[in-house]
């Protein structure tokens, strides 16, 4: 059609047009292509290879902008890449079966309104919005802690939010599609679980983790199960995923008692280091002391991010207490002495007994 698109079925340039009982076989363009107009369509059925029908405005260049109306019924299409494609218009639509649309395309229907676009998220990429995501994951994380189910639920429709903006940009960009997020993870879960979906045997969580580390490393091409933890893991969270990663290899100690030779030990070394006054060589220690803590936290059944977020919580209430008591008496901490803040930290420990 003068170069800029194939040639469709019904073309409705600013004018009305009524379609009733109308057939159209092999067109590789829209079916009906209407700018700026007025149509009622009813009881035809389309093969085409473009949009079944693509509605959008006529914008004369000189502000003016004319939006289509359309009116849809009982209208049977095949082999459309999607069914409705609408852009700045109004389209009423009845009495229709829709087919799955063609590849790229997710939905049968595609609605926009170019001038309700927002600002920010024109501008937004999936650099811009990684930090938010990380943001709004530990604010579910908080939600979950505290037991807030009403706030877990608005927390997930916020990172939900954040998904399906990720697969929007991965659209515009040629990449992706929420459909293809959702069947790569649907395919993913189908093929590491050989226990559920073929003829592997795991009656265990530890066989079911091992089989789900080896199948991954197949898939990644990787050789080592390490390379699956993410580096930029808060190291407390990544600690615990390399010791889980290690016990799926077989590497692991058989009971939490164990562990406990191994933290004295580290205790050990970390005291000698001290006696060093080498700041590097303390430090090292002190990683090994603290690694070895989660490692007997995994084998326990305890988190030790939530463990420590409960200390850091408790000290925050016993410290907001004791800065509430001096203001009360008419001081403040700074102007205490030790002896003065150990009272107060004494009554709020019985405050707060955790």
């Amino acid at each position: 059609y003068g170069g800029d698109f194939p040639c469709p079925a019904f073309h409705v340039y600013m004018s009305s047009a009524t379609f009733i009982d109308n057939t159209v076989t092999n067109n590789l363009g829209d079916g009906f292509r209407i700018k700026g107009g007025i149509v009622n369509a009813q009881s035809n059925s389309i093969e085409v290879g473009g949009f079944a029908a693509n509605v959008s405005l006529y914008d004369d260049n000189y502000g003016n902008k004319y939006g289509s109306i359309a009116y849809f019924s009982e209208n049977v299409y095949s082999n459309a890449s999607q069914i409705y494609n609408v852009t700045e218009s109004r389209v009423a639509v009845q009495s229709e079966f829709m087919p799955d649309p063609g590849a790229g395309e997710l939905y049968p229907v595609s609605l926009s309104w170019g001038g309700a676009e927002c600002p920010w998220d024109k501008k937004q990429t999936l650099e811009s919005l990684r930090h938010l995501t990380i943001e709004e994951t530990y604010e579910l994380a908080d939600a979950i802690e505290e037991g807030d189910l009403n706030e877990i639920k608005k927390e997930l429709g916020d990172l939900m939010l954040h998904m399906v903006f990720y697969s929007k940009i991965g659209s515009e960009k040629g990449a992706f599609d929420v459909a293809d997020v959702l069947n790569s993870v649907s395919d993913k879960l189908i093929h590491r679980h050989p226990h559920i979906y073929g003829d592997v045997e795991a009656t265990t969580e530890d066989e079911v983790k091992a089989n789900w580390e080896a199948i991954k490393l197949k898939e990644k091409g990787t050789k080592s199960v390490l390379q699956g933890v993410p580096k930029g893991l808060p190291a407390l969270v990544k600690a615990i995923r390399i010791g889980d990663k290690a016990r799926g290899a077989g590497f692991d100690w058989d009971d939490p008692q164990d562990v406990w030779i191994k933290i004295r030990e580290e205790l050990a070394e970390f005291e000698e280091a001290q006696k060093s006054g080498n700041q590097d060589h303390i430090e090292g220690e002190l990683g090994d002391v603290l690694f070895s803590l989660v490692n007997f936290a995994r084998l326990s059944n305890l988190d030790p991010e939530m463990a420590l977020e409960r200390t850091n919580k408790k000290f925050i209430y016993r410290f907001t207490f004791m800065e509430n008591a001096a203001r009360k008496s008419g001081k403040s901490l700074s102007n205490m002495d030790l002896g003065e803040m150990e009272m107060l930290w004494n009554a709020a420990k019985d405050a707060t007994r955790d």
